[in-house]
């Protein structure tokens, strides 16, 4: 099995644009359309949650118990 890439925990530019845009218009929303938002945007956070979880638990082999401090092999 081959071993999982890490995680990718920058943003691209275009991701950067979207949020500098959204921020600016949440900032201008009354304070129940901000309340909305957030509210979506943790429930949408949390399915991603759970959908890697179940991919992870789908492709990785079980590492309960396992001794995870050893560092990973370049490649």
């Amino acid at each position: 099995m081959s071993e999982l890439p890490f995680p990718v925990t920058e943003l691209t530019m275009e991701q950067q644009f979207k949020i500098a845009a959204l921020m600016g218009d949440i900032e201008k929303a009354p304070p129940e359309a901000q309340l909305e938002a957030c509210h979506h945007l943790l429930k949408y956070n949390f399915i991603l949650k759970n959908t890697v979880n179940r991919l992870l638990g789908s492709y990785a082999p079980d590492t309960t118990g396992a001794d995870l401090s050893e560092e990973r092999p370049s490649s």
